[in-house]
Parts: C-alpha cells; structure tokens; sequence
C-alpha cells in the first residue's frame, strides 16, 4: 500500500486514479477518507499489485503536483493485516480484533494534532 499526502480537498478517488492512471501498474484500489461532513482528510491510500508497481510509483509522483498542491508519497505504515473497504464512500478498517469494537488496533501510541485548545 501507498500513502499519498497532501491532497487537496477538492480531490476524489475518481480524480487521483485518473491522475494515477498513466504511471502504469496494476493500481487495485484508491480511497481517499472523508471526514463527518463529506470532506477529504487530505490524503490516500492506494493499493497496487505487487510491490514492484508500489515502490516504482512511489518513486514516480512523489513531489508531484495535483490540483495545485505538491503531493508525497511513501510506503503505508499501517499494519498490513487491515482490510480497508469502501461503503457508499465511508472509510471503514477492520483488522480482525474482535475485543475492540472500533476495529482499529490501539497498540502503540498516536500523535493528534491541530486541536483545539478548549480539548483537555
């Protein structure tokens, strides 16, 4: 998998495959996360084939531009065992893990930024 950030909002799945499209390789999946109101969290996460088309593309368009903005691009570090799965545009994880209802393995620790500074 390929994590690309720096997306514009105005970005969708439809565009970024298209943009995609004329690198090559066997792209098998675009999703690009939408916050509550419908809106792109900015980033994506592609998936291709093998790993000889990832790293290739990743090669490629890293510090390319789409729609204004210079996007990178970098191997995912997700764990590899999550499923990521599109329904009616809902960006949905499920790795298995039946003792966590969120379906998102909270071993380790995450770093949330840009909050507001009433959150305690």
């Amino acid at each position: 998998r390929i994590y690309i950030g720096n997306l514009d909002w105005s970005v969708d799945w439809k565009i970024l495959k298209d943009h995609l499209k004329p690198y090559g390789g066997d792209l098998k999946y675009v999703n690009i996360p939408q916050d509550n109101q419908g809106r792109s969290k900015g980033f994506a996460l592609v998936e291709y084939g093998s790993p000889d088309d990832a790293t290739r593309i990743i090669g490629t368009i890293n510090d390319t531009v789409l729609n204004g903005r210079m996007m990178f691009a970098r191997e995912d570090k997700e764990d590899r065992n999550n499923k990521f799965t599109i329904d009616n545009d809902n960006y949905q994880v499920d790795n298995n893990d039946n003792n966590n209802a969120t379906g998102v393995s909270l071993n380790g620790r995450i770093y949330i930024g840009n909050l507001d500074w009433s959150v305690d």
